[in-house]
Formats: structure tokens, sequence, C-alpha cells
């Protein structure tokens, strides 16, 4: 079985470490390289995967800062997912709290409300 790991350095960039796992009686069943570092190592089945990434990170000259696993979001991309909820959510409030306020005021309260809508539609980001 292969996946592809990825490491987050210092200054933010990423790198593809791709793992393969062996079944079998192998002792050295786990093998990981490292971006475009042809290079291989071999780590005893025992260990886990990510201390054999962290390994030849190390050895690559990598200075890790996140190792995560398929699918794993890193800090940052969270971050970003965090801060969106928190616009849509401020979006819907907004828009909520106009659309009441424009039953009772007209037209104006009604142009603004349209306007966050709209604002929610395009997803602005931040």
């Amino acid at each position: 079985m292969s996946e592809t790991w990825r490491v987050i350095d210092d200054a933010g960039a990423e790198h593809a470490a791709t793992v393969e796992v062996r079944d079998g009686d192998d002792a050295t069943a786990i093998t990981v390289a490292i971006g475009s570092h042809s290079h291989r190592d071999a780590y005893h089945r025992a260990t886990p995967i990510r201390a054999a990434i962290a390994h030849r990170a190390w050895a690559a000259d990598i200075a890790v800062a996140e190792i995560l696993a398929p699918g794993q979001q890193s800090r940052a991309e969270a971050c970003v997912a965090s801060r969106r909820i928190g616009v849509r959510a401020g979006l819907d409030h907004a828009a909520a709290r106009l659309r009441r306020e424009s039953s009772r005021e007209g037209d104006a309260y009604d142009v603004a409300a349209k306007f966050v809508d709209t604002l929610r539609v395009r997803e602005v980001t931040l």
C-alpha cells in the first residue's frame, strides 16, 4: 500500500512524502521518500509512520513544522476554514437582521440585505 503524506516545513512549504507499507514477514516493511529526493529509507514495521517521515525529512535537511496524514488539514488550512465559517455566520446574522429591519423600515434595509446576500453567495474570504 502506498500513501502520500504531507510535510510542512518552517517556511510553510509543502513536501510530499511517499510512504509504502508492505505486508508480510519482512521486518523492514515501511519505506519513505520525500519530494524530489530519490533516496528511500527503509524502517522496521514497528516504527510509527510519522517517526519514519520525520527521520527521512531530517536526513533531507527539511525543518519539519507539521507531518500530515492523507486528507488531514494543516494548521493554516484549518485556520482559513474556521475564518470562512465565521464570515459566513456573520453574513447570515447580518442578512437576517437586515431582513427583519426591512420589513419595518423599507427599501434601504432591503437593498442592504440583498448586498449581504451577494457577499454570501460569492463567499467573501479574508
